[in-house]
């Protein structure tokens, strides 16, 4: 099945953006649509929002807190999680 995502960073009501620790590493939080970043922003805690972001955004942000992975929630189920390294993420992304 083929469709298309819209990626989201989940920020905070400081402007910070949600990060997670998996496995030991440090990882940016991105929704795979607003819809399922609404879902993980109400998981976190009140005054999370997703905002849409750019496959290069992400990569910007991935630079500015010192990032190498992405957390992408709903890649292929809706409700899962996949930890990808952020040079892979326009391959991912793009299909």
């Amino acid at each position: 099945m083929e469709y298309k995502v819209y990626p989201h960073v989940l920020r905070g009501p400081d402007g910070d953006v949600a990060i997670a620790r998996i496995d030991g590493v440090n990882t940016l939080l991105v929704p795979v649509s607003e819809e399922i970043g609404r879902g993980v922003a109400r998981t976190i805690g009140e005054g999370i929002e997703p905002e849409p972001v750019t496959i290069e955004e992400i990569e910007e942000l991935c630079a500015a807190y010192e990032l190498g992975v992405v957390g992408l929630f709903g890649l292929d189920d809706g409700e899962g999680l996949d930890v990808l390294a952020v040079e892979t993420l326009g391959l991912v992304l793009e299909r």
